[in-house]
């Protein structure tokens, strides 16, 4: 990566004094010091904007953020030094040249570079077969939330968004296409679809013959819920829990005014565990209603724990513990 920097930043160097002096030539006098300075600059900067430990195929926001901070410093020091203090032989709009020539050059070498990773690692023999095809069904924050955690997982390719709003069909949601629910049956074969991630707001207000239809072609239905409540968290696809069918049945659950009948467990100590799959969860919602002295939550899925621990915390008269196993 030094070596890359330290190369693009004598070319951006030479081509500014190409684009401003409107001829081909070499670097002379004064112009090295230009150079010099310009890879001192950038160097410098980059290192403490902790460019250098970014992982590129992972890169996102974070790392254009860094080579912004960096661009804009090394324009104030370019713009202090040649176009106000001004350097004989030196033309002052090099000051304002360069950096933006700096800038356009970095940000565009480095998302090849990451673009070149990415499509080496899903094109690699050994994980070509693992790499799982998904649409998601639904618009909505949780949704939008789980493509940005996606896009840094290089087994997990998001090929649409299906929703029934016609104004959103035809776009493009963070890059991702949005098809309409008639489309879903053909798109799954077309685009090899073999896991469908359906936002659990959304399911009793469509037509659950959808997803019966999915699931007799053995695609996976999985539920997206509660990523919004976690958006700092890194989502993977394990953590996505698979859609049941009581999911599909327009039922209320249980009213947390109302006590459970299973009043055998009222002030006891409760351990539940897997909690965070479909039926734990579930089960953990029941118990509670029963008023238990304390309920134990105990999960192989940090996120999921995190998900219903976050639920059944609201009940405050009961302590509610969780256990990553």
């Amino acid at each position: 990566m030094l070596s890359s920097d330290i190369f693009i930043c004598s070319f951006s160097v030479w081509l500014a004094f190409l684009l401003r002096n409107d001829q081909w030539g070499t670097l002379e006098g004064n112009q090295w010091l230009v150079l010099i300075c310009a890879i001192i600059f950038s160097v410098s900067s980059f290192y403490y904007f902790g460019h250098y430990r970014i992982v590129f195929r992972y890169s996102g926001s974070h790392a254009f953020l860094s080579l912004t901070r960096s661009s804009c410093v090394i324009g104030a020091l370019s713009f202090l030094l040649f176009s106000i203090i001004g350097i004989d032989g030196i033309p002052r709009s090099i000051g304002v040249i360069q950096p933006i020539l700096l800038f356009l050059l970095y940000g565009t070498a480095h998302y090849l570079i990451r673009k070149f990773l990415i499509f080496n690692i899903e094109n690699n023999n050994s994980t070509k077969d693992q790499i799982t095809n998904a649409l998601i069904y639904g618009v909505s924050k949780d949704s939008r939330n789980l493509v940005s955690s996606m896009k840094s997982n290089t087994k997990v390719l998001i090929k649409g968004f299906i929703d029934s709003d016609t104004s959103l069909q035809k776009n493009t949601i963070d890059g991702v296409r949005v098809y309409g629910p008639h489309e879903i049956i053909t798109l799954t074969k077309q685009l090899q679809i073999n896991n469908v991630f359906v936002d659990s707001g959304l399911l009793l207000n469509h037509d659950s013959t959808i997803f019966n239809s999915l699931i007799d072609l053995n695609i996976r239905v999985r539920k997206i819920q509660g990523l919004n409540k976690s958006a700092s968290m890194k989502v993977g696809i394990e953590q996505l829990f698979d859609l049941d069918t009581a999911d599909l049945l327009d039922r209320k659950g249980n009213n947390s005014k109302n006590p459970s009948p299973l009043k055998s467990l009222y002030g006891k100590v409760i351990l539940v565990s897997g909690a965070g799959g479909s039926i734990g969860s579930e089960l953990c919602r029941q118990i509670i209603c029963s008023f238990p002295k304390e309920i134990v939550l105990v999960d192989i899925s940090e996120h999921a724990l995190y998900l219903i621990n976050q639920e059944l915390s609201s009940f405050n008269q009961i302590q509610v513990d969780s256990v990553i196993v």
